[in-house]
């Protein structure tokens, strides 16, 4: 994992959330975060800067991916499950808009979360509407938005009990192709089968992510 962005153990394991939510089933889609009090639109609902895993490169990735399934297939399993891809923003330092040498998200990175805000649901799954996005509102009127980073924010009023939401193809490519630039895919889903580490695969005798 990148080193800068993990920090001591007690931040790392510290909730990323912002507002008091609670965990509860959400039917087929499995567990699922809901609003313990209302949340009005633009409120910061989460920031994950310095609290998730951030691998920038692909063997590093495989190598720990194996090593824990080396301990657990299981777990091995779920971790890739949890982990996810994405092609950051460059970080602006007010002077050229260049990518500085801390900034974790400058090309594709795969992260996982450590703590609830990784059982947030895909709306899309349910055919609803995403109720938290990422980045941070810039004019409510004209519904903009700055690039998304580390913080996410309600894209509309929530109401107590109601489920938080997002659409994960605003972080992460719907086809997975991330996982190919990144250099341990070949274009399958993820959530589909172990091939993304068929090292662990034939090592650990795991024939499937979903079995």
């Amino acid at each position: 994992m990148h080193p800068a962005s993990i920090g001591n153990a007690e931040q790392l394991f510290e909730s990323v959330f912002k507002v008091p939510i609670m965990v509860g089933d959400s039917g087929l889609k499995g567990r699922g975060v809901y609003a313990k009090e209302d949340i009005s639109r633009g409120t910061l609902l989460l920031n994950v800067e310095n609290k998730v895993g951030v691998f920038n490169d692909a063997m590093q990735w495989r190598t720990f991916t194996y090593e824990l399934g080396m301990q657990d297939a299981e777990t091995a399993c779920n971790f890739i499950e949890w982990c996810w891809i994405q092609n950051g923003e460059k970080k602006d330092n007010d002077d050229d808009n260049e990518t500085t040498e801390d900034d974790v998200r400058y090309e594709p990175t795969v992260f996982v979360a450590f703590d609830e805000s990784g059982l947030i649901n895909n709306a899309k799954w349910g055919e609803e509407e995403a109720n938290v996005r990422c980045g941070t509102l810039l004019d409510d009127e004209h519904d903009t938005w700055s690039a998304c980073r580390f913080q996410y924010h309600a894209s509309k009023d929530i109401a107590v009990g109601d489920e938080i939401l997002m659409n994960y193809s605003e972080i992460e490519d719907e086809d997975q192709h991330g996982w190919v630039e990144f250099g341990v895919g070949i274009g399958l889903n993820i959530y589909q089968s172990c091939i993304l580490v068929p090292l662990i695969q034939f090592h650990l005798g795991i024939k499937s992510c979903i079995d």
